[in-house]
């Protein structure tokens, strides 16, 4: 059903027993980490590796949180040299959409 996310690795990371702390992480991740992840095409377009970096750093532990491996590798590989990665940031792009649409499906299952 999941492509990006893993609900399992979700409910390691936060536990099983609320649900509504499960959703409220969610939440948090959706709207601060992969949000920020999203919007880096300005600091791509001025050069502004510093800030790629940065947002790449603070990103890969809620990728792991929510199980999108495969994203938090693309996160490492622009990461590394933000210089050379602008199309591996356009894969990015379109992962961080389809993850934000399964957050919200597994977040509507939970209440």
């Amino acid at each position: 059903m999941y492509h990006f996310i893993n609900p399992q690795i979700i409910v390691q990371y936060f536990g099983d027993e609320d649900e509504s702390l499960i959703a409220e992480m969610i939440r948090m991740i959706r709207d601060t980490n992969l949000t920020e992840l999203s919007l880096l095409d300005d600091a791509f377009s001025k050069e502004d590796y510093m800030h790629i970096k940065r947002v790449c750093h603070k990103s890969k532990p809620s990728l792991s949180y929510i199980g999108a491996i495969s994203s938090r590798g693309l996160v490492e590989q622009i990461e590394q040299d933000p210089s050379s990665t602008y199309e591996i940031y356009e894969l990015l792009k379109v992962e961080i959409s389809s993850i934000i649409q399964e957050l919200k499906h597994y977040e509507s299952t939970l209440q």
